[in-house]
């Protein structure tokens, strides 16, 4: 579930936050896409990179909520079938 958007129209960038659990460790998937995960291995948000391109959402964390998200923002979705 989604708990907070926001958005750097500065940076191209957006932060999906899903609960408010204490920061322990991130993943980079790749260079425009990074997942941060509470002690627990739960993860508590996704900051994506140059969205305004796209954003391939293989591998994140609540993938259909995103992909809503994503679309109300006009920004393209890439994902495997």
């Amino acid at each position: 579930m989604i708990t907070k958007l926001t958005l750097y129209p500065e940076s191209d960038g957006m932060y999906i936050q899903f609960t408010n659990k204490a920061f322990a460790y991130g993943k980079n998937l790749d260079d425009k896409r990074h997942i941060f995960f509470a002690a627990d291995d739960t993860p508590i948000g996704i900051d994506l990179m140059n969205v305004s391109g796209g954003v391939d959402t293989t591998d994140l964390p609540e993938r259909k909520a995103i992909e809503e998200v994503l679309k109300r923002h006009n920004i393209k979705v890439f994902a495997p079938g």
